[in-house]
């Protein structure tokens, strides 16, 4: 999973893994993928970048929830289990030809 401020911009492609002393999973999947030539092992290295999930283990207050939750276009916060069809799909036979992709379960809040 990526920050999804990468997505915004604020975060130069290809940088280091490590930010802010968190993991960049989305450098780190891309530098995965470059070492290993784009799935030429028959290995696929693949992304997901979800926004804001509320797992009820979040610093954030219910209020800062909800004001989050109504700025997006599906009107709520993701639940743990909206992601479970996204790490599915590309762990099965279907996500077979994604190599190099990150998936974008976040309510519509970035549409890339």
């Amino acid at each position: 999973m990526a920050a999804i401020d990468r997505l915004k911009g604020s975060v130069p492609p290809l940088a280091t893994p490590f930010r802010n002393g968190e993991v960049d999973y989305e450098a780190y999947a891309r530098i995965i993928e470059f070492h290993i030539k784009s799935g030429t092992h028959g290995i696929l290295v693949n992304g997901i970048a979800p926004g804001l999930i509320d797992t009820g283990f979040d610093p954030l207050s219910e209020e800062a929830k909800r004001a989050h939750a109504a700025s997006l276009p599906l009107g709520r916060l993701g639940l743990p289990d909206d992601l479970v069809g996204a790490f599915v799909f590309l762990a099965a036979d279907e996500g077979r030809y994604f190599c190099g992709q990150t998936l974008h379960p976040n309510g519509g809040e970035i549409m890339p």
